[in-house]
């Protein structure tokens, strides 16, 4: 599932279910969400347990969150709404 904005279709959010070991020795599939972030507040988000680097998406300007209650709901949407305001003021 890909979060687009409407204005200028830019992607900055998506939903993919992936097998575990891609971002972590852990095996079996996971769901996560893949958000767009400063490059500046990378270092600090993945060092949050349930942040990763970002999978399948460039490292300095996204970050994988897993989507299996290790991060609150609130504090996945303030991620997204961040995402959101990011691509908002891109051209």
């Amino acid at each position: 599932l890909v979060f687009r904005n409407k204005k200028n279709k830019k992607w900055y959010a998506i939903i993919m279910n992936i097998d575990y070991s891609k971002i972590d020795n852990k095996n079996g599939n996971i769901e996560i969400i893949n958000v767009k972030i400063k490059k500046e507040e990378k270092d600090n988000l993945i060092k949050k347990k349930g942040i990763y680097k970002a999978y399948h998406m460039n490292h300095n300007n996204w970050i994988t969150i897993i989507l299996n209650d290790t991060l609150k709901d609130q504090d996945i949407m303030k991620l997204i709404e961040k995402s959101y305001d990011i691509i908002e003021n891109k051209k």
